[in-house]
């Protein structure tokens, strides 16, 4: 394909880099009126392309799956204007007392925000892409097809808002020098809280990778400890926390060099940056996120936050809207 101006435009508008021979006209050359507007139908172009047909449908349902009427739907519609550079927004609302399908034409990305009194809102978003197979034809001139996205079996669950906990909210930072064996802080009503690490024979920490090998969050308690919770991607990750285990609690959270490593970085399913857990001790329960990890060889120190959130009243009720 000949690297015409107007293809570098197209090309720069998808993100995209020409490897290989130079463009036919030198970069110092001024472009002409006509090269101008030419670039301009160019980059309208690849806007317009991203502009296509939302097929939305399914139903909304309550917490046992049973369907759930007099819920409220808000349609955000978000349509690619001038070139790309601005974008012009669209909303509307429906009453839903069943199934829903929704046919939208000429948007570049679709929000849904459902609601109803007693539930908990949830948001689906959907947008469009284009293909290889799109993009070529850009670059070559032609307009694609409209892009269509179709999703007719979708399934919306509302949870409903129980009574929330009046929760003790509590933050607590380990800075941890690598050259003492552990720290150590108070968190009531839970007691002391230690951090440990593993060491080689002549006591010095292990790295992996730039991490250390392994740290150790303990309890004093001996009848308290721990439980990892892994939260859905979407949504505030401590509302589905709502009630405590009862038993299954370890005394050490352990946090290996791959996943403090995560924890830092927010990959590997750590997008948020945190490691959320239950936790008991002393006949008291709670939630809380371990996370906030920041290894400094320079200084020598590994530095790590933990927040929690405690249920004073001795149960395991721990709801809340976060």
């Amino acid at each position: 394909m000949p690297r015409t101006r107007e293809a570098l435009v197209v090309a720069a508008a998808l993100g995209m880099v020409w490897v290989g021979s130079a463009p036919a006209a030198p970069e110092t050359d001024e472009p002409t009126p006509e090269q101008i507007q030419s670039s301009l139908a160019a980059m309208q172009r690849v806007a317009s392309a991203q502009n296509g047909r939302f097929a939305l449908g399914g139903q909304v349902v309550d917490d046992d799956g049973n369907p759930l009427g007099g819920v409220q739907l808000q349609i955000v519609k978000i349509r690619l204007m001038n070139l790309g550079w601005d974008r012009e927004q669209e909303e509307e609302t429906r009453s839903l007392d069943g199934p829903f399908q929704l046919a939208l034409d000429g948007y570049a990305r679709v929000q849904l925000r459902f609601s109803k009194p007693g539930y908990f809102t949830q948001e689906r978003s959907f947008a469009t892409r284009l293909t290889r197979g799109d993009e070529e034809q850009l670059m070559s001139g032609q307009t694609p097809a409209m892009p269509v996205v179709e999703e007719r079996r979708l399934q919306i669950t509302l949870e409903s808002i129980g009574p929330l906990a009046q929760l003790r909210e509590m933050q607590v930072e380990f800075t941890f020098p690598e050259g003492e064996d552990g720290a150590t802080t108070e968190v009531a009503p839970f007691g002391p809280l230690s951090l440990a690490a593993d060491r080689d024979p002549e006591g010095a920490m292990i790295f992996v990778d730039g991490f250390p090998r392994r740290l150790r969050v303990a309890l004093a308690a001996k009848e308290g400890g721990f439980i990892p919770f892994t939260p859905a991607q979407d949504g505030p990750p401590l509302r589905p926390m709502k009630q405590a285990p009862k038993t299954g609690y370890r005394q050490e959270l352990v946090l290996d060099a791959e996943t403090l490593a995560h924890l830092s970085r927010g990959t590997g399913g750590y997008e948020q940056g945190f490691l959320f857990f239950f936790q008991a001790a002393s006949g008291e329960y709670g939630k809380g996120r371990i996370g906030q990890v920041v290894v400094d060889r320079t200084r020598r120190v590994t530095t790590l936050g933990i927040a929690v959130k405690l249920q004073p009243d001795g149960s395991r009720h721990l709801e809340t809207l976060d």
